[in-house]
């Protein structure tokens, strides 16, 4: 039982390090490095009525602050191209977050949905522009 428990360990710690690495490669790619990504770990196992869930993202976009939850337990069951392309899309709902929370809230001004519409439009340009200039060069 000890052994099991030692590789499971040794598993777990080598799909942490590999999604902290995921996780700063979006944040970068996605010019998102103003942003404090803080990851938790969670060591269950989280499913919806149709799939199960690999992380979430809450965030809060007037502080740059957001808080990446992991189901590691899903993701040891899945390919890492599997969790690394949700990692970038939970990072890619930071773009969307400042317009996102405006969107819901009840007291936002038009000229306030407006602002959050073009950062995000402005950011989402500059990161294609830079994955097109990469895939010309």
């Amino acid at each position: 039982m000890k052994k099991k428990s030692k590789s499971k360990a040794r598993s777990y710690a080598s799909l942490k390090k590999k999604i902290q690495m995921w996780v700063n490669e979006a944040q970068e790619n996605l010019l998102l490095q103003m942003w404090v990504i803080k990851v938790d770990w969670d060591f269950g196992a989280k499913s919806s009525d149709r799939s199960m869930t690999l992380a979430t993202v809450g965030s809060l976009p007037e502080y740059y602050d957001a808080r990446l939850t992991v189901y590691l337990k899903n993701c040891l069951e899945s390919s890492d191209e599997e969790v690394r392309h949700n990692v970038y899309h939970e990072v890619n709902h930071l773009i969307l977050a400042e317009f996102a929370h405006a969107a819901v809230s009840r007291c936002v001004s038009r000229e306030q949905l407006k602002h959050a519409e073009e950062r995000a439009v402005s950011l989402m340009a500059k990161v294609f522009c830079r994955l097109i200039k990469s895939t010309v060069e």
